[in-house]
């Protein structure tokens, strides 16, 4: 998929609402790493549900937001030097999170495995998994497997991204795959010949992270991610955070 491959050699910045007060204006940063549909950017600029959850909480409260591309491994140095003033995170993936100030979850990023719908098989933990080869995302390090893999009980097979997992699951090369869910519903939406219904996903969950915003401590978002949480809390009980993620889906 275009996206995955998409490789952004300049800040790209995007306003989502008409320009107010510069106290205003929430200076958000996203991933230079496309990973839709969390963060991503297409045609229009960058954008995805994490963009969409913070511009609808800012028009609700009377701020604007702009959104501004990053490298992936400068973000969390941005938002502490205040460059920028928030981006979507999980505190599991920082490594400073003490030094940022964090809103609510906004949902939780949940990884699954997701097998052809006629090959599926239980998965409780590890053990179902020994024997089996299981395609991971070149990289990334999924610490309840990992003494497994180093020792082949489970067989890891790495693939550059999560499309061309699902593709090889397709093919019958894996058994398995890990997969954050919200990521492969979106290219089973998107990608031709990747339909929701040819595949299962575990009801056991590999790993799940909160996945909310960080902020720098400046005493300016104090009162800010208190009104955030206040709105958030309302889009989850009447529907409009469920509405937005069925747009991904």
């Amino acid at each position: 998929m275009q996206f995955l491959f998409l490789t952004i050699t300049a800040f790209i910045l995007f306003t989502t609402a008409p320009a107010m007060t510069d106290d205003k204006v929430v200076r958000m940063a996203l991933s230079d790493r496309a990973w839709p549909p969390y963060e991503f950017v297409d045609q229009e600029g960058p954008t995805g549900i994490m963009a969409d959850i913070m511009a609808e909480i800012c028009a609700k409260a009377g701020w604007s937001l702009t959104l501004t591309v990053f490298e992936d491994k400068r973000r969390e140095d941005v938002i502490i030097l205040g460059e920028q003033d928030a981006s979507p995170m999980a505190k599991a993936w920082t490594r400073d999170p003490d030094e940022l100030a964090w809103t609510d979850p906004a949902l939780d990023s949940t990884d699954v495995l997701v097998f052809l719908a006629d090959r599926k098989f239980p998965y409780i933990g590890p053990q179902d998994l020994f024997g089996k080869r299981i395609g991971c995302v070149q990289a990334y390090i999924y610490p309840t497997l990992e003494p497994y893999f180093d020792n082949r009980d489970i067989i890891r097979h790495d693939t550059p991204n999560t499309f061309t997992m699902l593709k090889l699951l397709q093919l019958g090369r894996v058994d398995a795959a890990i997969v954050n869910k919200n990521v492969a519903l979106w290219f089973m939406k998107n990608e031709p010949g990747l339909t929701a219904e040819s595949f299962s996903f575990s009801q056991t969950p590999v790993a799940t992270a909160a996945y909310g915003y960080m902020f720098n401590k400046s005493e300016k978002w104090t009162a800010f991610i208190r009104q955030f949480n206040i709105e958030l809390a309302q889009m989850k009980a009447d529907g409009r955070l469920d509405a937005i993620l069925k747009k991904y889906r």
